[in-house]
């Protein structure tokens, strides 16, 4: 009889471990392990201050709070409300069951449900299904299995976070904020108890409808009862909540800074719940305030949009971005003019200088500012600059402050498209796809597709020595990684160049929008046929760009990057404030030079500069400035290529013996020069004047061993053709002179503001 007691016992036990065993078994289906899957996204300022919320899986907004954050009479209140034995059942309430069913079955219909906030947390977790009998008797048992896996406070902490409260609106913090604009620790408990008794239909019980503020007062009074019953509130407390008016507060969701809100949740954003982002609404909003003001000061000009971007120099985070006048606009208030490709104008200028200083050493290195395409077809080509005149012999300093476009070619032919296109590549350019030969040297002058944020990126470079690192955005993300893509001191330079008030005076005059009262280094760039206007420049803390113009590409009028984007540079950059002078690097020294040629000063140069150089690099003495023989005028032994200029502004030039003396020889072009093509331009409208002095006439002419024709004068007109020429020319004397070109590439032909034409490289130190 014991063995058989004892076997019964044994066997009881089998069964009982099998039934736990059959109980756990199933395994958690995945939606029920992460709590906070539903989070939405919420960008915030790099202060905290909310920027956008995306909506959750649920279509609504939905920020976790954490249990001690919401205070203690909000949660009390809501057990209370909702399920007032939940410390004490297991995930389900066996009294709730049977005084549902009780009430359910005497009224013969469903008045009285028996869902624990357990069961109602469950729902959350669950895909949207049919309330079958299957269905409840299944989510009974993932109950229990919930309360078996996580605590008591675990599970009401994610049921406060993902409970409904209203149309869209999840969670007790995004509640608080929807009905009453103030975090869950601060509500009273009227609002706490209103808050409580939403949950059961928020559509019935909408407080913002009159018929829902008189359902919910019906049912929020024997709450506060209940708890005073229980002496969860004190009878003043109870007494406050009765008498006390809910004042609503219905606030709009955020939507700050929407141009670059938009350009974040346009990517996948790392993490889930608060993202801080790099932003300064307050400084966003007052650069939205300086462009809504620019516009209306522009609209005359046929100025419809503009865009801003400012950065922190160090950091690169972005701390404002502007991406046209109104987000809300119908017809293109949507459109990001920040990230929209268009041609950069003169912007580019400076890296192709930096390029050449890398080369040159010196800040006053000369580069010719001459006409010389001459073409007797007026529908040919003729380079001019922005001004409409030549300069003559320039230094870097002066071509850049002035934005002058001939030397600027003339730099680029120095330093070559393809490095000046690999440059940009490095300075985050990534639309420049094409081969060099696509863009050829007016990729210096704005023959391309930028960005404002790509050009506020390479600018950043300047201020930092030479160094990039993409822009930031998210103050979470790990610092880019440096790339040294400039030397220091060159880079410097720039930086020197653009920040010099004096420089720039011959083009823009004085005073003007560029000019501040504290150090700023600043361009400004104007695209082909007024389309795109920009102003970049940085401090040592702060770069900013600014872009006006219009979406559609329509023309401005009468605009240009001192009078269009410069103002509303000058404003944004006026609030930023000083940041002091920039700080100069090592290894750079200061040397006189002459003005006219560049080269170290002599004691006769009539003209001379304090330039920077880099510390290795040797100038030669200057040559061109020397006493006229028995005489103690200064005359100026300028090479050929400047006679002619020189000759038109009365300047003093060594004897016409001396220059004859130096036999036949060419002027223009030079030995080896180049010249690209463009195949968009008639063949006859791609002419260059061959110039050569000294011998006598008549002049033979030939090309690669072939005559062309004889001419009374040392010069001849001759037609572009692709591929590597040898002209010769030859005086009555029988004297001849060879000279080796080549014709490669292609080039834009027409330009309203900044043209170009095919220009030959330059040789010697003075051209």
């Amino acid at each position: 009889m014991k063995r058989l007691k004892k076997i019964g016992w044994k066997r009881a036990l089998l069964i009982l471990v099998l039934a736990l065993l059959a109980f756990f078994l199933p395994p958690l289906p995945q939606h029920f392990q992460d709590l906070k899957a539903d989070s939405s996204l919420v960008l915030t300022d790099r202060n905290g201050i909310p920027l956008r919320r995306q909506l959750s899986e649920r279509e609504g907004v939905n920020s976790w709070l954490s249990l001690h954050e919401m205070g203690s009479t909000l949660r009390t209140t809501v057990v209370r409300a909702e399920d007032k034995r939940f410390y004490y059942h297991p995930g389900l309430d066996p009294v709730a069951v049977m005084r549902s069913v009780w009430l359910n079955l005497r009224e013969r219909k469903v008045v009285s449900g028996a869902s624990t906030i357990t069961q109602q947390l469950l729902r959350t977790l669950s895909p949207p299904g049919k309330r079958t009998l299957a269905r409840k008797l299944a989510d009974s048992y993932w109950a229990v299995r919930l309360e078996c896996r996580y605590s008591k406070e675990e599970i009401l902490e994610a049921y406060l976070n993902r409970v409904a409260f209203g149309p869209n609106v999840y969670g007790v913090r995004e509640a608080s904020r929807y009905y009453f604009d103030k975090p869950p620790a601060s509500l009273s408990v009227a609002e706490c108890a209103a808050l409580a008794v939403t949950i059961r239909s928020p559509i019935t019980l909408d407080p913002f409808t009159q018929e829902g503020s008189d359902e919910l007062r019906r049912w929020t009074g024997p709450l506060i009862s209940s708890l005073r019953k229980d002496r969860l509130i004190s009878a003043e407390a109870a007494e406050r909540a009765r008498s006390e008016q809910l004042e609503l507060s219905p606030d709009p969701p955020p939507f700050l800074a929407p141009h670059f809100c938009d350009l974040l949740l346009s990517q996948p954003v790392p993490g889930r719940g608060t993202v801080t982002t790099t932003l300064d609404l307050e400084l966003q909003e007052t650069v939205e305030g300086l462009v809504r003001s620019h516009l209306a000061l522009l609209k005359e000009h046929n100025v419809g949009n503009a865009a801003v971007v400012v950065a922190e120099v160090e950091s690169g985070d972005v701390l404002a971005m502007v991406g046209s006048g109104s987000y809300h606009r119908r017809r293109d208030g949507q459109h990001n003019a920040a990230v929209a490709l268009r041609q950069p104008g003169s912007t580019l200028k400076p890296f192709t200088y930096a390029l050449l200083l890398e080369r040159v050493g010196q800040a006053g290195f000369i580069l010719p500012d001459l006409n010389l395409y001459q073409n007797a077809d007026k529908e040919s080509f003729v380079p001019k600059n922005y001004d409409k005149h030549f300069h003559g012999p320039v230094s870097i300093r002066t071509s850049l402050a002035c934005s002058y476009n001939v030397p600027a070619v003339r730099a680029l032919e120095r330093v070559g498209p393809e490095n000046l296109l690999l440059l940009l590549r490095r300075l985050g350019f990534s639309d420049l796809i094409e081969p060099p030969e696509h863009y050829g040297l007016g990729l210096t002058l704005g023959d391309g597709s930028a960005s404002l944020t790509q050009l506020v990126g390479a600018y950043r470079a300047l201020a930092r020595g030479g160094v990039y690192a993409p822009l930031r955005y998210l103050t979470d993300e790990p610092p880019p990684t440096d790339a040294k893509v400039l030397d220091a001191r060159c880079a410097y330079l720039i930086t020197d160049i653009l920040s010099d008030k004096n420089a720039r005076i011959p083009s823009f005059g004085t005073p003007n929008a560029l000019e501040f009262p504290f150090p700023v280094a600043v361009k400004t760039g104007t695209s082909k046929g007024y389309r795109d206007n920009w102003t970049v420049g940085y401090t040592p803390k702060y770069v900013v760009g600014v872009w006006v113009g219009n979406s559609d590409g329509q023309p401005m009028r009468d605009v240009s990057g001192i009078s269009g984007a410069g103002p509303l540079f000058r404003d944004v950059m006026l609030n930023l404030g000083d940041e002091g002078q920039f700080p100069s690097p090592p290894l750079l020294e200061e040397i006189k030079i002459c003005a006219l040629s560049g080269l170290a000063a002599g004691a006769i140069c009539p003209n001379q500069v304090t330039e920077k150089k880099l510390k290795e690099s040797r100038i030669e003495a200057c040559e061109v400035c020397r006493k006229e023989k028995g005489s103690s005028r200064i005359v100026f032994d300028l090479p050929p290529l400047y006679h002619q200029w020189a000759a038109e502004r009365g300047l003093p030039q060594a004897s016409a013996k001396e220059n004859q003396g130096q036999g036949l020889r060419f002027v223009f072009p030079l030995t080896d020069d180049v010249f690209i093509a463009d195949p968009d331009l008639p063949p006859e409208n791609q002419r260059v004047k061959i110039r050569a002095v000294g011998g006598s006439g008549p002049y033979l002419w030939y090309r690669n061993g072939r005559r062309l024709e004889q001419t009374a004068e040392p010069s001849l007109w001759w037609q572009l053709a692709p591929g590597s020429h040898e002209l010769e020319v030859e005086d009555s004397s029988g004297a001849r002179k060879k000279l080796h070109l080549r014709v490669v590439g292609k080039i834009q032909a027409t330009r309203e503001e900044e043209p170009f034409a095919a220009s030959p490289g330059p040789h010697g130190r003075i051209e």
